[in-house]
């Protein structure tokens, strides 16, 4: 995957597609589409908050070691047991919606169209401090 806060959208594996469209048709009641849509703000505030997992680097602690990962914000322990020091990074509506006033329309902006890989872009990074570790080749993310 790669992080490019350069890209507006954000761009996910077309094998998600499937499965992220049986969940929003289970909260919402429609199907996910990149159509534009009239809604209100209100609405729009009823729509969900997309979770997006990303694998933990090759070197955390191993999760028998002991420590307790429940209780740092931002890491899937809750969410995902088996991989507790995953991070999960947190989309709002008012992120992945993009509103277009001459229209009165909300458009989503995240798409399932990568054959390999995806772009976590800039709507996704919103609300998120993201640290690039070049010398240890790692990203981190913390809400900001």
């Amino acid at each position: 995957v790669i992080i490019d806060s350069g890209t507006t959208d954000t761009y996910l594996h077309k094998s998600v597609a499937e499965p992220f469209d049986e969940v929003w048709r289970k909260v919402t009641g429609i199907a996910y589409s990149n159509a534009p849509l009239r809604m209100s703000k209100k609405d729009l505030l009823l729509l969900p908050t997309v979770l997006v997992q990303l694998t933990a680097y090759e070197d955390s602690p191993d999760p028998s070691s002991g420590r307790n990962f429940d209780s740092v914000i931002g890491l899937a322990a809750n969410l995902d047991p088996t991989s507790p020091q995953d991070v999960v990074l947190a989309i709002p509506a008012t992120h992945y919606m993009e509103y277009s006033p001459s229209k009165g329309t909300y458009t989503p902006r995240i798409y399932f169209t990568e054959s390999q890989g995806g772009v976590i872009g800039s709507n996704a990074m919103q609300g998120h401090n993201v640290l690039f570790d070049w010398e240890n080749k790692r990203i981190g993310f913390a809400e900001s």
